[in-house]
């Protein structure tokens, strides 16, 4: 079998050139003319996500495993998020309003970490700023006929919606058990013997997945141009 370091330096050297025609082609996209911007923001954001996420894993499998297993989940949830957002306009809107959800849920953690904090350590907290933010969000989302039971997008139905899910869950364990401290990570894994093959395993995984994720928005943006598609019937003409 190759040697596990060289055969990473070799396929990050080829791969080097993907990553500049991703950078490239993100910035084309942004330049392009559009009625649509929220749309394009879109793609342009899912794109420069892939190649920050594709500089963290080329980091990760030289430095750190669980740092590029981390980058290989989170290329695979990209590919997910744009196979979604370009399966129709419905859904492109959906996960473009999302954020105002989402970020609602990270503030209000924030909210409750630093109120238990006080009471744990009698220090008072100014969580104001905090609570101002959800408030803000909060207008916007009603503003877009959101109501409170509309929670953020899960990452598990997305991919469901995609056919997906079994990808998702098997990836999601395998990474998840390099990244978080388990029973195996603690006792059993080493960097020698078959464990360094981990490296190469998961920067294929990272790899493919931005690929696939920038095929899929070159496709549709070709075919529709900077715009979502008008239904199921019209999004079944791009290649997906």
């Amino acid at each position: 079998m190759p040697d596990p370091n060289e055969y990473i330096e070799k396929e990050i050297e080829i791969f080097d050139g993907v990553l500049q025609k991703f950078r490239d082609q993100g910035v084309k996209w942004s330049e392009r003319s559009t009625e649509d911007v929220p749309f394009q923001s879109l793609c342009v954001q899912i794109m420069n996500g892939v190649t920050q996420e594709c500089h963290q894993l080329k980091i990760g499998v030289r430095k750190a495993l669980p740092f590029a297993a981390w980058a290989a989940r989170n290329l695979l949830e990209l590919r997910i998020i744009t196979a979604y957002v370009l399966g129709s306009k419905q859904n492109a809107t959906r996960f473009i309003n999302d954020r105002y959800p989402d970020g609602i849920e990270l503030f209000e953690a924030i909210v409750h970490l630093q109120e238990r904090d006080s009471r744990t350590t009698g220090i008072p907290v100014d969580s104001s700023p905090a609570r101002t933010t959800i408030s803000n969000l909060s207008a916007e989302k009603l503003k877009l006929g959101l109501t409170q039971k509309d929670n953020h997008l899960e990452m598990r139905e997305m991919a469901r919606t995609v056919g997906l899910l079994d990808e998702y869950l098997d990836v999601n364990r395998i990474c998840s058990k390099l990244v978080h401290r388990t029973a195996f990570s603690v006792l059993a894994f080493s960097n020698s013997g078959e464990f360094a093959y981990f490296a190469p395993f998961i920067f294929q995984l990272g790899s493919r997945y931005s690929v696939e994720a920038y095929t899929l928005l070159e496709a549709h943006i070709t075919t529709y141009g900077m715009k979502p598609c008008g239904g199921r019937t019209d999004c079944q003409a791009a290649p997906r």
